[in-house]
């Protein structure tokens, strides 16, 4: 049985696939994606490059993900006072695309990620080195 990736790993995939499509997005292309913050992703593409089940990852990004980054925010638009709009990270469909990532909140939420990623990382590291250093202390005094 293969031990669940993180949300890390499964972001890092989806932004190394697509951040050279997302960047190059023109207004002109007749071929061009519904908007540019939305980038369609091949869940199935993606789901075997990370060796696991198209449909856990579906479910990972719809229902855990989006649910976890995904936030509401006041509509500012004129007479929609009072509303809340939310701000997904993963949509079914934006225009006539199917399953799209809001590319930017992926940017941020990865580069969060990997921040307290690299902070555990540190931490722990020091850690072990200070163990590593009383214990040579405490063998040298024996």
């Amino acid at each position: 049985m293969q031990k669940p990736l993180t949300d890390r790993k499964i972001l890092r995939a989806i932004y190394a696939c697509y951040y050279d499509q997302y960047a190059a997005y023109n207004e002109e292309d007749p071929d061009r994606r519904s908007s540019k913050i939305w980038m369609p992703i091949d869940v199935d593409k993606i789901a075997a490059q990370l060796a696991m089940e198209p449909d856990i990852l579906f479910g990972r990004l719809y229902y855990h993900l989006n649910n976890r980054h995904g936030y509401a925010v006041d509509d500012q638009r004129p007479g929609h006072e009072n509303h809340k709009m939310r701000v997904d990270l993963f949509a079914i469909r934006i225009g006539g695309d199917h399953h799209c990532i809001h590319f930017p909140l992926l940017a941020s939420v990865l580069a969060t990620l990997e921040d307290q990623n690299k902070k555990y990382r540190l931490a722990t590291t020091m850690s072990i080195l200070a163990l590593g250093v009383s214990l040579l202390t405490l063998l040298l005094k024996l």
